[in-house]
């Protein structure tokens, strides 16, 4: 009984080892992941841009129609994620 103690114990001390290498390494893609989706976000969609765009549409608060109406005629064409084989499994 002594014996598979010790054993139940080194399986435990194996199982939280291994498992904290899990979070480890989960941890490391999550952010390798954040990283990529940074540094190729922009390449999609560029919010800036289109907050330049939208706010040029406003005077004193209020829309105006035409500018938005192009605006919207010339959205420039925007891709899906998946478009650039990026996979999100």
């Amino acid at each position: 009984m002594y014996a598979f103690a010790i054993t139940a114990r080194k399986v435990f001390a194996l199982f939280y080892v291994s498992l904290s290498m899990l979070n480890e390494d989960a941890k490391n893609a999550k952010a390798e992941f954040k990283t990529q989706l940074m540094q190729n976000l922009s390449t999609i969609y560029d919010i800036r841009r289109d907050d330049q765009v939208l706010r040029a549409c406003l005077n004193d608060g209020a829309i105006q129609q035409k500018a938005f109406d192009d605006l919207r005629k010339n959205y420039p064409l925007r891709r899906e994620w998946s478009a650039f084989g990026a996979g999100l499994s």
